[in-house]
């Protein structure tokens, strides 16, 4: 019961002994060629001190090259080391063999001189093990293997958006820890069964994976908010989109809304008016002042997502946007950001009023709100002394509509750039 997750690190505790090898035998072979450049001793039976140094040679690097090849095909970093080990082994014999054909020629220094750049070359081996086993050690991975996860993820049916994905490996197999977004109106059964899909699915795509946790979140719910497409584009389109059973009847208008969805924590994302539909509401100020910490408060939390809804209400997109995670300002570049709200601004709406904010999964925390009678939840985390938002829990249709182009942008939310 004292190791629930079984003896893997032995192995990478190996990899560490056979380093700290690497490096004992760099340190006496520099000092043996040093001691041998202060005191030159003769060299006897050269013919058969290079028989045996080149069949030492030939024999550890062929073993090298099969246990690094083995090692790196199972995910076995201690393999890995001791195949270059053995290479460094192997460069002993080329010394000697090298040492004795330059004492066969007369250069009676040749031997300690190839002594200390053969020195050299177990130390550049000695370094690519111990990063190795260092990578290993602070469970590090092949990004490749976090895209590949992420990719099978999002494949998953049921499976509406990916949250965070861990990977690590246990000596030569491979854990992951995943979260994904599922429809909020889905039953924990139905939950549990996309978790299920979804953990299958990531053993058959990623080699060497033993384990998977699948934890399923739901999706926040969202409301309708009302949006008008601009007429600017000459199609007559200004007619109000969201309303009841109307928006559920024209296909083209509920794409557009949940293209859209609420792009800064569900307030509504519209289209700009064209010539003659008044100036536009929107102007993106971009502050580039750092916000102050904030406390780990509720009450310090409320107070800044009510503010984070008001900047967004007049428009004001640049410290909307500081507000965002790591991860969501991932998704788009600010100016990209601030330049689409421009283009293309929400319409009018009643303003938000933040009600209350509770503790979620994760170590998130749940703010409600209120916009014109409907109801909406946003992701807040406290990072490094400041409550941010995450856009990526809180709304995942606008991270898709996000990383459109900007004519896909445009196209999705029905506006034209003019």
């Amino acid at each position: 019961r004292r190791y629930t997750y079984g003896y893997g690190r032995a192995e990478d505790l190996a990899g560490v002994v056979i380093v700290l090898v690497i490096a004992a035998s760099s340190a006496l072979a520099g000092y043996e060629a040093v001691t041998r450049l202060a005191h030159p001793r003769p060299v006897s039976n050269l013919v058969a001190v290079a028989v045996a140094a080149l069949a030492g040679f030939t024999g550890n690097e062929l073993v090298a090259r099969y246990r690094i090849r083995v090692g790196r095909r199972i995910g076995s970093a201690a393999l890995v080391a001791d195949g270059l080990h053995a290479r460094t082994d192997g460069f002993t014999s080329l010394a000697v063999l090298l040492g004795a054909g330059g004492v066969a020629l007369g250069w009676n220094w040749a031997d300690p001189v190839v002594g200390l750049v053969i020195t050299v070359a177990i130390l550049a081996v000695l370094r690519g093990a111990a990063r190795e086993i260092y990578r290993r050690l602070m469970d590090a991975v092949d990004p490749a293997l976090v895209d590949q996860a992420e990719q099978t993820l999002h494949s998953t049916p049921g499976v509406l958006d990916v949250g965070q994905v861990r990977l690590r490996w246990t000596g030569h197999q491979l854990r992951a820890e995943c979260e994904v977004i599922v429809d909020a109106g889905a039953s924990a059964v139905g939950a549990h069964q996309v978790a299920v899909r979804a953990e299958h699915n990531l053993l058959h795509a990623l080699p060497r994976l033993t384990a998977a946790l699948v934890h399923a979140d739901p999706q926040p719910r969202r409301a309708l908010i009302t949006m008008r497409c601009c007429p600017r584009t000459g199609d007559g389109r200004g007619q109000d989109l969201a309303g009841g059973e109307n928006v559920l009847k024209r296909p083209r208008a509920a794409a557009i809304i949940a293209a859209v969805g609420l792009a800064t924590g569900g307030l509504a994302a519209g289209c700009s008016p064209g010539p003659g539909q008044g100036q536009g509401r929107a102007r993106a100020v971009a502050s580039a002042a750092p916000l102050p910490p904030d406390p780990r408060t509720m009450s310090a939390l409320l107070k800044v997502a009510t503010v984070f809804n008001d900047e967004y209400d007049r428009g004001d997109y640049g410290p909307v946007y500081a507000r965002w995670d790591a991860r969501s300002q991932a998704v788009i570049a600010k100016a990209q950001y601030i330049e689409r709200h421009k283009d293309c601004p929400s319409a009018p709406h009643a303003a938000a009023l933040v009600e209350s904010a509770t503790p979620g999964p994760h170590g998130a925390w749940l703010v409600d709100y209120e916009i014109g009678g409907q109801r909406l939840t946003d992701y807040w985390f406290y990072v490094h002394h400041r409550w941010v938002f995450d856009l990526v829990l809180s709304n995942p249709d606008s991270v898709k509509l996000y990383r459109m182009t900007p004519q896909q942008y445009a196209s999705a939310t029905g506006c034209a750039h003019g």
